[in-house]
């Protein structure tokens, strides 16, 4: 078996990134992460409503600041014709020096194409389930919901809007 790593661009750091490659068959290797963002900042696993009045003692300041590399990844898969449709804190990974990385693409689905009867998993709580299109909203409007459920609503349009910028 011959194995491969690649460095990943920078303005790709916030996708999940695969390592590796096999010339006869297809093989995968990933990066470990710590832990998913939910893990690190509610291990009470406190429902999202429970957790918007929670103090939120374990988000540190950093992270506020890491949801900037999340949206240049939604950014890029929309550059691509896709959309996630299932971003929240449990699709988002931690690596060793704190980088989110976006992970979970099960749900990703060309810009336009219908979400109803298909396979289509989304995260309970995190969507609207009368979205039945992918559409790049459904991922903007997710990732403005992440925003407030993770820096409070005080933030909110200050973050949204230096990150839209």
């Amino acid at each position: 078996m011959r194995n491969s790593s690649q460095e990943l661009p920078s303005k790709y750091c916030h996708l999940l990134w695969l390592y590796g490659d096999e010339r006869s068959s297809l093989w995968l290797r990933l990066k470990r992460y710590t832990s998913t963002l939910i893990e690190a900042v509610n291990p009470q696993r406190l429902g999202k409503v429970a957790f918007l009045s929670s103090p939120r003692e374990l988000v540190k300041e950093s992270m506020k600041g890491s949801l900037e590399g999340i949206l240049a990844a939604i950014r890029h898969l929309h550059s691509l014709g896709l959309v996630h449709n299932d971003i929240n804190p449990a699709n988002i990974m931690l690596d060793e020096d704190g980088t989110f990385i976006l992970i979970d693409f099960d749900s990703c689905r060309y810009i336009g194409e219908s979400l109803r009867n298909t396979e289509t998993k989304r995260t309970r709580h995190w969507h609207d389930p009368s979205v039945d299109i992918s559409l790049e909203k459904n991922d903007l409007d997710a990732f403005k919901d992440l925003q407030i459920w993770l820096t409070g609503p005080a933030d909110e349009e200050f973050l949204f809007e230096r990150s839209a910028s």
